[in-house]
Parts: structure tokens; C-alpha cells; sequence
């Protein structure tokens, strides 16, 4: 409970908007797009959707979903780049001590 706080708090002041929502309707956003995010649902509910609709009255189900999918692809392009790169980053082998002495196991 304290970290949802902690982390309610933290959105509250990165991005203003979100103080136009009570803590209860956050979390419902919150589970909503969670929802979305695992493939669980295809849509955003009526009750979300008038939720966004008071900050915008020109946010429409599709301009959310297509946020959302947005967000998800970059996510994953930065996770896989990550990937990629920590798969470069050579780990020592046991041949290695024996090139460095003083890499030899105790």
C-alpha cells in the first residue's frame, strides 16, 4: 500500500494532469491499462474512457489504444536493445585465468 502511495505521489507531481483524479480512479486506470498491457483486454472500458475524457474531450478509445501500443513498442525495442547489448559484453571464461594470474580462482 505505502509503495502504490509512494508512486501515486511521484506521477502527482511528473505529470500534472493526474491530479485531476482522485487515488481510486488512478487505480482503476491503473488496473485498466495493466489489463491492455497482458492482452486481457482489447478495449478501454466506458468508465476509463470518460475518466480521460475529462481532462480531453477529443480522446477517443482508439487514440488511447494506440497511445498504449505505442508505449508497449517502445518499451520492448528498449528492452531487446538492452538485451542485445549485454549479450556483447563478454564474461570471463575459465581460459582467462590463465592469461591473468592474478584472475585465478581462491
Amino acid at each position: 500500500l505505502e509503495e502504490s502511495k509512494t508512486e501515486i505521489e511521484t506521477c502527482r507531481q511528473q505529470f500534472y494532469c493526474v491530479n485531476y483524479y482522485t487515488t481510486r480512479q488512478l487505480l482503476m486506470l491503473r488496473k485498466e491499462f495493466g489489463m491492455i498491457r497482458s492482452g486481457a483486454a482489447h478495449s478501454i472500458c466506458s468508465q476509463v474512457l470518460v475518466l480521460l475524457q475529462s481532462i480531453s474531450t477529443s480522446i477517443t478509445s482508439e487514440i488511447v489504444m494506440t497511445a498504449i501500443h505505442k508505449y508497449l513498442s517502445e518499451k520492448r525495442k528498449k528492452t531487446s536493445k538492452h538485451a542485445y547489448i549485454s549479450q556483447d559484453i563478454p564474461l570471463p571464461s575459465s581460459d582467462d585465468t590463465k592469461t591473468h594470474p592474478d584472475k585465478q580462482d581462491p
